[in-house]
């Protein structure tokens, strides 16, 4: 599916903030529609505007954070949700897939028509952040990796998958798979289960009454260890 980006948006609020000169936003025009490489990386290649100028007016206009994009590399089933034609193209790589929706880090974070085609294509909501061009030439170079790897990798990735689930799993019930076993060969547990129920009001054959605290105990327990499994996986270095 074809995408007309207007990608030389960024070019023409640089030129209306008088950051670059008509005769300059012409020339990166013509070297963009040549080579269709993004504005912000030929005004920066020509020596108009500096990396850092670069980041911190994307920053200013369109909000979006700054990543940084770490060596462990980016999940190639996450590298899947964007061809990779379009990802050279326009600049534009996902970097990870959140409970909010997909981060993509782009060179032109102002570009909606990209941001659009981009959720159209995952059904994702998308979030868009500025990295660096060093750091999304690295990125974009990890698809020639993903094409080497081929369908192997794949397996691989769902192996990791169903691993993350199991350990969430023997989290959500080892503690009160403890608790039981504690109950039964502790007294001081016993007693203090027995001093929870007394709290709680509860008499031994109240088996629907005890069974219902139970289940939302596990289920505020489940929450919290939802909470820190979306912190410790699902975050990466941002400013």
């Amino acid at each position: 599916m074809a995408v007309e980006s207007t990608g030389d948006n960024f070019g023409e609020m640089l030129l209306r903030e008088g950051v670059i000169s008509e005769t300059q936003y012409q020339a990166a025009l013509r070297t963009m529609q040549e080579t269709d490489q993004p504005m912000g990386r030929i005004l920066v290649d020509m020596g108009l505007v500096s990396e850092e100028a670069r980041i911190d007016f994307l920053k200013k206009k369109s909000g979006a954070s700054v990543v940084m994009l770490d060596d462990d590399g980016i999940s190639h089933s996450v590298l899947r949700l964007v061809p990779r034609e379009m990802a050279k193209r326009f600049g534009i790589v996902p970097i990870r897939v959140s409970r909010e929706g997909l981060v993509l880090a782009m060179e032109n974070p102002l570009d909606m028509l990209v941001i659009d085609q981009v959720a159209a294509i995952t059904k994702m909501e998308v979030m868009p952040a500025i990295a660096s061009l060093a750091d999304m030439e690295v990125a974009l170079k990890q698809y020639d990796e993903l094409e080497d790897a081929g369908q192997p990798q794949e397996e691989e990735s769902s192996l990791q998958k169903w691993l993350h689930i199991g350990y969430y799993v023997v989290l959500l019930i080892l503690p009160f798979a403890l608790l039981m076993i504690g109950a039964l060969v502790s007294p001081a547990v016993e007693s203090m289960i027995t001093d929870a129920q007394d709290m709680l009001g509860l008499e031994t054959d109240q088996y629907f009454d005890i069974f219902l605290y139970f289940f939302l105990l596990l289920g505020f327990y489940g929450i919290i260890l939802y909470e820190i499994d979306g912190l410790i996986f699902s975050r990466r270095k941002s400013k």
